[in-house]
């Protein structure tokens, strides 16, 4: 029997698709839901393209299908317009496609009369047309990428996209649509482009001080890649936006996104260090993301390069190299601001050209940056320089670690930085790493001191001590040889119960409408914004929202009520959302399941107890066999189907809010505890690091 889930084999489709990840953005869902749907829905579309590993769908079949079940699946046009582009090229091409329909929307920008003209013509005259006239309309953008299908680097399938992106500009904007078409190419390639997050592009050009009303300020971007950085300097207010790449397919990518918001940019399309487009030229903002680890940045052909002022790179420093590159182009006094990676700080090979950054005064500041911002792999530092014009130089770098929240970095940084003597950097290793020389005290904790933190921990103890005395938990009422199991606890005097007679899954109470299980949708940033967003970490650790993230299509804001949940190796995390300070109106972060209940069929406090309880069930629950596929599994293995089959006693609502108060009961003990354990932490902490510091030595009273 074929496998309906097989798709059938094609390079290209021709009509707009979307991947299983697509699907799940868009309808505001998880991956597994997608999968889930797949096994369960006969009628779910089958695969018309990709792999069986990385499946397609026609767009206009899913569409169909979310509108036969009644389920939300509403794509913006910008979305509608990507998809089509991947259904037209296969994943290879789609720079490609995504820089030529840059060209285009700039043309029609320009002269839409004769757009439309064009377009209104048959696919393969139109297609003879469209290059050579956005070429004569947009003559800044670099020259088309070698290797395209014909002389004008447009082809005939092309042309239906350029339809759907022109009606689509109409409805959202030139640039706005572009920028979408950008960021779903950037999602797609993410490893392979590099550059990045906004919020860290953001706070280059803030310390580096373009702002409004400065206007007259040229920024070069070297490695630019498809212009993240020029973009931020662009929405600050830079005036002049030079950029330079090695992909000629970035670099028109680049180029199209600065013009169609007005910008004045020059982009080039060649390498940098090998072919610089901009000899000569000093700007007044260096900013770049150099490409970490190349082999062949040109060693052997640049021995002899001016731009070597601190030092001849080894062919192992490639960065270091992009460094003097970049200072060798700014102006006298002008800040050069570089993402470099870690190792770059100590490695040996560099130690020489470290050293003389330093006595030249070129060093301003090494920031380290939050790991969580960048996602998988490492994560590297700010270097902040300055072009040396002659004043003295300043005899200390600054260097600390950034927090989560960047937007609190300025100019001006908060309290836990500190300036290092240059002397102190200069021994046998010029070790510039951020980390070991910085002593970062916990929030507010130098201010407090020992006093204020001892006095906060003994009420903690107080109230510990108290929240103990009265409970009286079912496990201490067991005799000793007696079995610890769930059902034996909810059977045993102290609590005057009954076991429960009967369970209901998780999944089972989702398809009796007794509960939503829903998840965030994959639109969701985690890398800062206007909004609160409630993050994994803040539902394990029973907090409200730390996290931030911008406003975007599906998001999923929580509800007082709501119950969220989060699966890890330890078990599984179950919070019940209380109010506005405790996570109601914050957008839900990635890796969280919520549990949206009937509060006239679930009391939430019980299901979140039931759940954590679950977490910590070593074997199957009460009533299930040793068949049962969840039985002896541990809590970090759940999956979303898995969490599904999580057992729930079946209990009238009268006897789930009766637990429901044992549960929180157990809730206040666990809160104080981990105040206990934060206070005793932080007071060890200060302790160390105030002693080292000399502000604060172990034993000393007299002073905070």
């Amino acid at each position: 029997m074929p496998d309906r889930n097989a798709p059938t084999p094609t390079t290209a489709p021709t009509t707009a698709t979307v991947t299983a990840s697509d699907i799940a953005r868009i309808a505001g869902v998880g991956r597994a839901a997608v999968s889930n749907w797949r096994r369960r829905f006969d009628d779910f579309p089958t695969p018309v393209a990709g792999t069986s590993s990385s499946p397609l769908f026609a767009l206009a079949a899913v569409e169909t299908w979310f509108d036969r079940h009644d389920r939300p699946f509403r794509v913006e046009a910008g979305d509608r317009v990507w998809q089509q582009v991947r259904g037209t090229v296969d994943d290879p091409h789609l720079g490609e496609l995504v820089g030529h329909l840059g060209g285009f929307l700039l043309y029609r920008q320009r002269e839409r009369e004769a757009a439309a003209a064009t377009l209104g013509e048959p696919d393969d005259v139109a297609a003879r047309l469209l290059g050579p006239a956005i070429d004569r309309a947009v003559s800044e953008l670099p020259p088309l990428s070698p290797g395209a299908a014909t002389s004008s680097g447009w082809e005939a399938s092309w042309v239906p996209v350029a339809r759907a992106a022109a009606s689509a500009a109409d409805q959202g904007g030139y640039p706005a649509l572009f920028e979408v078409l950008r960021r779903r190419y950037r999602e797609v390639y993410s490893r392979q482009l590099g550059g990045p997050p906004a919020v860290v592009a953001d706070l280059m050009v803030r310390l580096a001080g373009v702002r409004r009303g400065a206007e007259e300020l040229t920024v070069l971007d070297p490695a630019c890649g498809v212009g993240g950085l020029l973009d931020a300097a662009r929405a600050a207010g830079a005036g002049l936006l030079l950029g330079q790449d090695v992909d000629p397919t970035a670099a028109r990518i680049t180029a199209a996104g600065l013009l169609l918001h007005g910008a004045a940019a020059r982009i080039a399309a060649a390498d940098s260090m090998l072919a610089e487009a901009f000899a000569g030229e000093q700007a007044d903002v260096v900013l770049c993301a150099p490409p970490s680890g190349q082999r062949s940045w040109g060693h052997e052909e640049l021995v002899g390069s001016p731009w070597w002022r601190y030092g001849v790179p080894p062919r192992g420093e490639p960065e270091l190299a992009w460094l003097q590159h970049c200072l060798a182009h700014g102006r006298p006094g002008s800040p050069v601001l570089l993402l470099m990676p870690a190792a770059a700080a100590s490695r040996p090979a560099g130690r020489r050209i470290r050293a003389n950054l330093l006595r030249a005064g070129a060093l301003c500041a090494v920031l380290g940056l939050p790991a969580d911002v960048f996602g998988a792999g490492s994560t590297p530092d700010l270097w902040a320089l300055r072009v040396p014009d002659g004043r003295p130089p300043d005899p200390q770098v600054l260097m600390g670690l950034a927090g989560a929240d960047l937007q609190s970095v300025s100019a001006e940084p908060p309290p836990g930085y500190r300036r290092v003597p240059v002397a102190d950097l200069l021994d046998d290793q010029v070790d510039l790493s951020p980390r070991p020389r910085v002593a970062v005290l916990p929030a507010d904790g130098a201010e407090r001191g020992f006093p204020a933190v001892s006095e906060k921990l003994r009420t903690a103890l107080s109230s510990l001590s108290a929240l103990t005395a009265s409970m009286s938990p079912p496990a201490l009422s067991v005799s000793a040889g007696e079995p610890t199991s769930a059902s034996a606890l909810a059977a045993s005097p102290a609590t005057g119960r009954a076991a429960p007679s009967a369970w209901h899954t998780v999944g089972e109470l989702a398809k009796e409408g007794v509960l939503a299980m829903l998840t965030a949708s994959l639109h969701t940033r985690a890398d800062g914004g206007d909004l609160p967003m409630l993050t994994a970490g803040d539902v394990r650790n029973g907090r409200g929202p730390t996290g931030r993230t911008g406003d975007c299509a599906g998001i999923l804001r929580a509800r007082a009520g709501d119950v969220v949940c989060v699966t890890a190796d330890d078990g599984i995390a179950a919070a019940v959302i209380e109010g506005a300070g405790e996570g109601a109106d914050a957008v839900l972060g990635p890796r969280i399941t919520l549990l949206r209940v009937d509060p006239d069929r679930v009391d939430p406090h019980f299901l979140a107890g039931s759940l954590r309880a679950a977490g910590y069930r070593p074997a199957a629950a009460p009533g299930r066999g040793d068949d049962d596929p969840d039985r002896g599994r541990p809590a970090g293995t759940l999956s979303l189907p898995d969490l599904r089959r999580i057992p729930i006693p079946a209990l009238e609502l009268a006897d789930q809010r009766e637990l429901a108060a044992d549960f929180h009961r157990l809730g206040q003990l666990e809160k104080a505890v981990r105040q206990v354990a934060e206070l005793g932490a932080e007071i060890i902490q200060i302790g160390y690091l105030g002693a080292v510091d000399s502000r604060r030595r172990p034993g000393d009273r007299t002073r905070s």
